[in-house]
């Protein structure tokens, strides 16, 4: 017999009745802290005043302050932003909350970055001019209420920080949550801990189609707009190092590249098994690289056992640095991206400032960018056979095809992805 937990991980209506119950039952705790909160008198919380009085008890209390020389420069705290990471990693969504920060500090706005978790982009940040403090009990305590009038606006990154927005919602306090979740991310803890609803002062934000239309099956009464991220334009690095076409791209065959964390949810066990399904000689004349960190012996173990089948044609080289990545895209002909479950993934974005064509799962948020620009194809299903179909077709199509298809994914990139278009859309949001 089914579990409560397997069923609301599984069926969208288990989840959103649990989701619905659950907060009905509990009355959501932070509401009456709110109440208080929003009083001047009898407040038991101790509101921070200015910056610098923040500023200085952080340092009292040892946290960690990357850039404390910037906060020390800042002026009035109403052109102050907060943004909100979940950690410090150097992975897509905290480089697309620190892209956000940098855009807003370029338009005069001050920006201010925590986390609650240490990490490379804290040093990182600081490079681009962005002050970077880490408070481990952001998510576990009521301290965004205490420092919450510091600043002109909050923004939240990622469904992770729903206890945040537990605490702000309802208050005065102008936020934008920025959701990047997909649906394996939706489960019973979820349904336990995210608000139903929101106040009218919380604006909801997804980084595609693919996030929104997941955030939406759950929690219907939110109204969602739409942010995307804007990604490296990697032609600026470009080092000219294409193949060309005339050195015989039909005879030498082409370069399929998946880079992705090694994990189920990537879908690289479907790509091993349409390249198994691939026409013998045509399998001869292709490379596909496999570009990633080991996270699923499974998968690794497929990939390996298919590399010693066919050790000229598979490849795996597992972290690239960001250089060594570079020039890897350059020496590509496709990108596939196989994923089962993926909202918007960066090396998408990435292969399409180079002009590379992609072939890409229907179930990630870039495939509607892939299919509204024909910049490349996209398959249903998790379908190896169709994906195998896909591999063929992009082998034999002629060099002028290919070339409107390269086409195509710049202008993909240029009107999806670029940091012009993500300047346009966040000033849009900004107060």
């Amino acid at each position: 017999m089914m579990n409560l937990t397997t069923a609301i991980e599984k069926y969208t209506s288990v989840f959103r009745l649990y989701a619905w119950y659950y907060h009905i039952r509990e009355k959501r705790r932070h509401r009456s802290q709110i109440g208080i909160c929003e009083k001047e008198a009898d407040n038991p919380l101790q509101i921070r005043e200015n910056l610098k009085d923040w500023v200085c008890s952080l340092e009292e209390e040892a946290y960690i302050i990357y850039g404390k020389n910037i906060l020390d420069e800042y002026g009035k705290t109403r052109d102050t932003v907060l943004f909100v990471s979940h950690e410090l990693s150097l992975s897509g969504a905290p480089i697309a909350l620190l892209n956000y920060s940098v855009m807003m500090q370029k338009k005069g706005w001050q920006s201010v970055l925590i986390s609650p978790e240490d990490g490379p982009l804290g040093q990182y940040a600081v490079e681009h001019n962005i002050p970077v403090i880490v408070i481990p009990q952001i998510f576990k305590t009521d301290y965004i209420l205490e420092i919450r009038e510091l600043f002109k606006q909050i923004v939240v990154n990622t469904a992770v920080g729903m206890h945040v927005i537990q605490l702000l919602s309802g208050t005065k306090t102008p936020v934008v949550w920025w959701v990047h979740e997909c649906a394996q991310f939706y489960s019973r803890n979820t349904a336990e801990q995210m608000p139903w609803t929101v106040g009218n002062n919380i604006r909801i934000f997804c980084a595609g189609p693919y996030a929104r239309k997941m955030l939406k099956k759950r929690f219907p009464c939110y109204r969602v707009e739409q942010l995307i991220y804007c990604a490296d334009d990697l032609k600026k690095r470009s080092r000219g190092k294409r193949r060309k076409k005339d050195s015989g791209r039909s005879r030498k065959g082409q370069v399929y590249a998946c880079i992705a964390m090694l994990e189920k949810r990537k879908g690289q066990d479907i790509l091993i098994e349409a390249i198994s399904l691939l026409p013998e000689e045509l399998r001869k004349n292709c490379r596909f690289l496999f570009v990633g960190k080991d996270a699923d012996a499974d998968i690794k173990r497929s990939i390996f056992e298919k590399m010693a089948e066919y050790p000229e044609q598979i490849k795996y080289y597992g972290v690239l640095g960001r250089e060594e990545l570079y020039d890897l895209y350059e020496e590509i002909d496709y990108l596939i991206c196989p994923s089962r479950d993926d909202p918007m993934p960066v090396v998408v974005a990435e292969a399409l400032s180079l002009g590379k064509p992609c072939i890409c799962s229907k179930n990630t948020g870039s495939a509607a960018v892939i299919g509204g620009f024909h910049a490349g194809f996209c398959y249903g299903h998790d379908d190896p056979r169709r994906l195998a179909e896909l591999i063929v077709k992009t082998n034999r199509i002629s060099d002028d095809c290919y070339d409107k298809l390269s086409i195509n994914a710049r202008a993909a990139y240029e009107s999806t992805f670029s940091e012009k278009v993500f300047e346009e859309n966040v000033m849009k949001i900004c107060l």
